[in-house]
C-alpha cells in the first residue's frame, strides 16, 4: 500500500513536471512567446515537505493557486479551507471526465481531512513551537515520517474505491 502511494505520487510528479517542462521549452525557446520567469518550477523541493502544510504549500504543485485566490470571495477569511474545497471540486470534475463519476464525497473527505490535519499542525506549532526547541534534523526526520503516515492513512480511502469500481466496470465489459 505504501509503495503504491509512493509510486502514484512520483508518477504524478513526473507527468506534471514533464509536461510543464516541455511546454515551457516550447513557449520560451521555440515560439519565444513567453519569458523564462513566466514558467517557474511547478514543484518545490521535496526536502521542504516535512509537515503536511509544507507538503501542500511548498512542495506540491500550485496549478490552481492563482485561480483559487481570484475565486476567493473578499469576505472569506479562511482561504486555505477554500483552496482545499476548490481543489476537491477540481479533482471531482476531473474524475467525472475520466470515469463518469465525480466521487465528490471521496474528494471532499480527502481534501477536508488534509485541511484539518494542516490546521492541527498550525495549532500545535503555535501551542508548542514558541517555547520548545528541538533538534532541526530530528524534527525534519519526524516530520517526513508524519507526512508519509498521514498519506498512508488517508490515500487508501480516497483512491481505492475508484480503483475497485474501475476494475469492476472493466471486467463487466
Amino acid at each position: 500500500m505504501t509503495l503504491r502511494f509512493l509510486i502514484k505520487v512520483w508518477a504524478s510528479y513526473t507527468a506534471l513536471s514533464g509536461a510543464h517542462d516541455v511546454l515551457a521549452a516550447m513557449f520560451v525557446s521555440l515560439l519565444a512567446w513567453d519569458r523564462p520567469e513566466e514558467w517557474p518550477p511547478l514543484f518545490g523541493s521535496v526536502v521542504e515537505a516535512y509537515s503536511l502544510r509544507r507538503f501542500w504549500g511548498n512542495f506540491w504543485h500550485h496549478l490552481h493557486s492563482r485561480t483559487c485566490e481570484r475565486l476567493t470571495p473578499p469576505f472569506l477569511r479562511v482561504t486555505a479551507l477554500w483552496a482545499f474545497c476548490l481543489s476537491a471540486m477540481c479533482h471531482a470534475l476531473s474524475n467525472w471526465v475520466t470515469f463518469r463519476n465525480g466521487y465528490t464525497a471521496l474528494e471532499m473527505r480527502f481534501f477536508l481531512c488534509n485541511y484539518g490535519v494542516c490546521l492541527m499542525e498550525t495549532v500545535g506549532y503555535r501551542a508548542v513551537g514558541g517555547f520548545m526547541r528541538f533538534d532541526r534534523q530530528l524534527t525534519r526526520a519526524a516530520g517526513y515520517v508524519w507526512v508519509l503516515s498521514v498519506f498512508v492513512c488517508l490515500v487508501p480511502g480516497w483512491r481505492y474505491p475508484v480503483i475497485v469500481e474501475t476494475a469492476l466496470n472493466a471486467r463487466e465489459r
